[in-house]
């Protein structure tokens, strides 16, 4: 019986499982692997995210992680500028706008395209106010409006219809002037500033800017009636004449006015 048991004991041999090749290569690191750190591009996304959800100083975070990675990523400075103008950090936004440009000259265009929209919105709200009387609240808004966008004729011409009304002679004849720089093509910035240089006693200017609105709105019955009636001061009867027949006949209301 001993026998017995001692050869079934020598037949419990382990079985050995044999492999193609071995489970890990000499040197391998056996610790889980780790996920790789974030790109820039990933913070780009994550700040865009996060800039949607107005969660503005996480987004600035994330766009700042972005540029610690790729300090040349001028999308990153551009979109940082972004939420820094909408919560009015404007000397920042500013300087990443210009980082921006300087790496990515097409980013400019982008750029005007949406500051040309902020303006008009800014426009539009201070005509709003104007209209409603609040001459403070239309002024801030026209501010803000040339701020965004200095170069918006609009702007300047709106702002120039506000100084015009409160007797800010020197003033709404600037701003006209500077609509008129930048637009060419402004009728209205020509018509209201005859009235002022009219009113100066400068006839032939005033006659010029009357002119030149008309060129460019030969439809707008207020400007022959205006041009008719300097033509009459002038002691042109006939041009004054031809002007009101042209004004009425684009507007018959205008004889209420003679």
């Amino acid at each position: 019986m001993i026998e017995i048991a001692q050869s079934r004991k020598r037949d419990r041999k382990p079985k050995v499982i044999l492999f193609s090749k071995p489970l890990f290569q000499p040197g391998e690191d056996l610790a889980v692997p780790i996920k790789p750190e974030k790109t820039a591009g990933s913070w780009i996304d994550e700040g865009q995210a996060k800039h949607k959800a107005g969660e503005f100083d996480e987004a600035i975070a994330c766009y700042s992680n972005a540029l610690k990675l790729d300090p040349e990523l001028a999308i990153a400075y551009y979109n940082r500028s972004l939420v820094r103008e909408q919560i009015r950090k404007f000397a920042q936004a500013e300087s990443d706008r210009q980082a921006a440009f300087r790496l990515d000259p097409k980013l400019a265009e982008s750029w005007r395209s949406i500051a040309r929209g902020c303006a008009a919105g800014e426009v539009d709200l201070g005509c709003r106010a104007f209209e409603e009387g609040d001459f403070k609240v239309a002024q801030a808004h026209y501010k803000e409006a040339l701020r965004i966008d200095p170069t918006f004729a609009n702007a300047h011409y709106a702002q120039g219809i506000l100084y015009d009304d409160r007797g800010k002679t020197e003033q709404a004849l600037s701003s006209y002037t500077e609509a008129i720089r930048l637009n060419p093509r402004l009728a209205d910035a020509y018509f209201y500033r005859a009235f002022i240089v009219l009113n100066m006693g400068d006839y032939d200017k005033g006659l010029e800017d009357l002119n030149a609105a008309i060129g460019l709105n030969p439809n707008d019955a207020q400007y022959y009636l205006t041009r008719s009636r300097l033509h009459g001061e002038l002691g042109d009867e006939a041009k004054a004449k031809a002007d009101r027949k042209k004004a009425l006949k684009l507007d018959p209301s205008c004889e209420d006015q003679e």
